[in-house]
């Protein structure tokens, strides 16, 4: 299973690693937020038959 977010969302990525998602790509850029302006776009990914 894949799950994108954002560079900048540290909380959240944070949490996906403690449940055992693991850092695929970065897209620079790729996420535009609304006070930083474009961030990168983690995909994370997390294998559900292990």
């Amino acid at each position: 299973m894949g799950q994108p977010r954002a560079a900048s969302d540290a909380p959240a990525l944070r949490l996906y690693e403690r449940l055992g998602f693991t850092l695929i790509v970065t897209f620079p850029g790729a996420f535009r937020h609304p006070a930083l302006g474009p961030v990168g776009l983690h995909v994370m990914f997390h294998d559900l038959d292990s």
